[in-house]
């Protein structure tokens, strides 16, 4: 069962984490620490977490690199570990939202593996963790708890977008 800890609590400790040096970018030890802090893995135990985060690879891109190109196959998903991405849509080239630390793209990709819906740009130097669907797939497969609990999640955030009480 996973550590009851507050997200915001859980991020500031995966950001204070040393991110792991080997040249594959894999977490190693501190995968549990930093999916803890992200919302979409909330409730997930801490085996959960490692078999993720065993699948998941560090990245780092410049200011202005374009992370997700909008009508692209979705195949990952990133969360934020250090900088700023914006999220973009082409039509309009409005600015939808900006993530830092802890925010997360493309998790719908990790699912349905469709294309993707908009932009997603470094606003200043980042760090991200890149897990792709295929390896998101692997560990649902052997451990299907994880995709149920990714699904309510998901299942919350769209009641939420439409306005519903829970």
């Amino acid at each position: 069962m996973a550590r009851d800890v507050r997200p915001a609590d859980a991020m500031m400790r995966a950001i204070n984490v040393p991110l792991p040096g080997h040249p594959s970018g894999a977490l190693g030890r501190a995968s549990a620490d930093i999916l803890s802090g992200i919302s979409l893995f909330a409730g997930l135990s801490n085996r959960q977490l490692r078999a993720i985060g065993d699948k998941a690879k560090i990245v780092r891109h410049s200011s202005g690199y374009r992370i997700i190109a909008e009508g692209t196959t979705g195949d990952a998903a990133f969360v934020v570990l250090e900088g700023t991405v914006r999220v973009v849509r082409s039509s309009t080239g409005r600015a939808i939202k900006r993530l830092g630390p802890g925010g997360i793209v493309g998790e719908l990709a990790l699912i349905d593996g469709r294309p993707r819906s908009a932009n997603v740009i470094s606003v200043s130097p980042v760090v991200l963790l890149r897990l792709s669907r295929t390896a998101f797939l692997q560990v649902v497969r052997k451990q299907p708890d994880i995709a149920l609990r990714v699904m309510e999640v998901l299942a919350s955030r769209l009641r939420d977008a439409e306005g519903e009480q829970p």
